[in-house]
């Protein structure tokens, strides 16, 4: 986009200007919806503070702009070279920012009220709240802590944006609830510890009852044991082992944080896309598991003090086998239609997983009694 701003520029506004690119997004947002973007004032549009003034230098001219898609690596000169500009370019430790500077009489802004649908509007008042809001103190460091770990393990720095779009976007694999655990993790507002420490006459719940210590989202999900946080850790780390998952050395809040940007890589360095989603599916159930039971545990009442052995296992177990039921019936295609889960990606992510594996139907898709298997399950081995 920074090109095709640039070639704009320095060519003469009344010459005609055919511009050649391999990025069909490119085209699609200056030309096929440029129009639905300037009347939604970019709602919708990524990208928005490098589109708005190619789109200003476009209207300005007074000559034909036209583009042309063409395959990228496909030794055309120009593009080739292009590529290596580009590579250069992103190499560089170079921390001086582009101004771009429009023309005051072609830069539009604004929604057209003509098109403007209530749900457009209520995303534009967000984006502009959103730019008012001070940063949280103690959002901000989590958000540090979390690219730190992501580049020990990815060796990535991802900005805070793909951050909460990893968490808040992620669909398919995670709900809701866990979304919004996520969320809530980050921004280090779940009401524990330091939470209650602030409030007068209310000291004393910011103290584990068990283990007589802080209780922290770190102390909650690892360390107590009235939790039973060691057995769900090991269950799980168990079912990541049987997919040939290896494990991380160390597991804190921050790598809960980081998960959904994790990735399962093979041994050629691709990601192992069935691995990556399994990882990320009981990692996560687990923490937010962990959670729920010290929830019921503290204000359910007449609940026991500490959660039993039994009722851990058998609470990882099931929520484990509901997630793979959802999964292999969101693949119906007759239900959901184009909404429904590929096959092949449900088959990757719980292959090696099943209980009793080799007297299941090859379609085990649609067969019933299918459950994940234990590590003690003599008739599954440890790994496929």
């Amino acid at each position: 986009m920074t090109t095709i701003h640039k070639a704009l520029a320095l060519v003469p506004n009344q010459c005609r200007l055919h511009i050649k690119t391999d990025s069909r997004w490119a085209i699609n947002v200056l030309c096929e919806n440029i129009e639905n973007s300037t009347d939604a004032n970019f709602a919708y549009t990524s990208h928005a503070n490098l589109i708005k003034p190619i789109i200003n230098r476009m209207h300005h001219r007074g000559g034909n702009t036209s583009f042309e898609w063409i395959k990228g690596h496909t030794s055309i000169t120009g593009n080739e070279g292009t590529n290596a500009l580009a590579a250069i370019g992103t190499s560089m430790d170079n921390t001086t920012k582009m101004i771009f500077i429009a023309n005051p009489d072609f830069n539009y802004n604004g929604a057209r009220l003509a098109t403007l649908t209530q749900a457009t509007a209520y995303k534009l008042i967000i984006r502009q709240n959103k730019n008012k809001i001070a940063n949280r103190m103690r959002t901000m460091a989590n958000l540090d802590l979390t690219r730190e770990t992501i580049q020990k393990i990815d060796n990535c720095s991802p900005v805070n944006e793909r951050i909460w779009h990893a968490i808040m976007n992620n669909h398919r694999d995670l709900s809701i609830n866990i979304r919004s655990f996520l969320w809530k993790l980050i921004h280090d507002t779940h009401k524990c510890g330091t939470y209650w420490s602030k409030m007068a006459n209310y000291e004393e719940h910011s103290i584990c009852t068990s283990c007589e210590m802080v209780e922290t989202m770190n102390h909650i999900l690892f360390k107590c044991k009235a939790n039973q946080c060691d057995l769900i850790w090991k269950t799980t780390r168990e079912i990541c082992e049987r997919k040939n998952i290896p494990w991380l050395q160390s597991l804190d809040t921050t790598t809960i944080m980081a998960l959904p940007l994790l990735k399962v890589k093979t041994n050629t360095g691709k990601t192992h896309q069935g691995a990556t989603c399994l990882f990320l599916i009981t990692v996560s159930k687990c923490a937010f598991l962990i959670w729920k039971l010290r929830c019921k545990r503290i204000l359910e009442p007449g609940h026991q003090e500490t959660i039993t052995a039994r009722e851990a296992r058998n609470q990882i177990m099931s929520t484990i086998n509901c997630r793979l039921n959802q999964d292999r019936t969101l693949t119906s295609k007759k239900r959901y239609s184009k909404k429904a889960l590929p096959e092949n990606l449900v088959l990757s992510t719980w292959s090696r997983m099943l209980k009793d594996k080799h007297h299941l139907p090859r379609k085990w898709l649609t067969a019933n009694g299918v459950l994940v298997g234990r590590a003690n399950d003599h008739s599954v081995s440890s790994i496929g």
